[in-house]
């Protein structure tokens, strides 16, 4: 289990690795705005994994912040409990302040939400909820060992891997891993494409 100090290093950490997502440059095109909702949004992903200790962060050699994060949600394990979310919401000490969520975030993060719902395949697998590499150690191979360690994992348990990206550059890297497109959602109001993908 992460200490309180390593969830904000972790959080913090793929908030950095999430700044240039398309999605998230849409939803919240003011800097200072995305990267505080960002450190909510990260925050509650990190805390809606953690209760199956399947949360990834390796630390730099330095100390500085983490790599990267990798958070899983075990086979049969998805839906995770929505006790979860509310527990994130109630502990002020695992969480930054929240603030008034702007308006394309409730026009088109939360509808886009429920349809990646429905679409979420139903066949036991593990579901890459986030994965994200520091701005500092992009291009080192670190996300190549974080897929590894979930195709593997997915290989001895016999079950497919599952996973959604909104970056299009990111679909060629997963391609390597034997993962293939399913569907493409588009964002409501205007937003980037939602790519799901399986590898089986």
């Amino acid at each position: 289990m992460l200490r309180k100090d390593e969830l904000i290093v972790a959080r913090t950490s793929l908030a950095r690795a999430f700044d240039a997502d398309p999605l998230f440059q849409f939803l919240f095109p003011r800097e200072k705005q995305r990267r505080r909702w960002l450190d909510i949004i990260m925050a509650g992903t990190i805390a809606e994994t953690l209760a199956d200790n399947h949360v990834f962060v390796p630390t730099s050699p330095a100390g500085g912040p983490a790599v990267g994060v990798m958070a899983i949600v075990p086979p049969n394990a998805y839906p995770t409990p929505s006790s979860r979310d509310w527990q994130f919401i109630w502990n002020r000490r695992e969480r930054p302040s929240f603030s008034l969520p702007p308006f394309r975030l409730l026009r088109s993060a939360f509808p886009a939400l429920s349809a990646i719902r429905k679409l979420h395949i139903k066949q036991p697998h593990y579901y890459l909820q986030t994965v994200g590499v520091h701005p500092d150690h992009k291009g080192k191979g670190v996300g190549g060992l974080f897929m590894r360690e979930l195709c593997d994992m997915a290989d001895q348990a016999g079950v497919a891997a599952y996973l959604e990206t909104s970056n299009p550059a990111n679909l060629g890297f997963y391609r390597r891993f034997r993962f293939e497109e399913l569907d493409r959602l588009d964002t409501p109001g205007g937003g980037p494409p939602i790519w799901t993908m399986l590898r089986v």
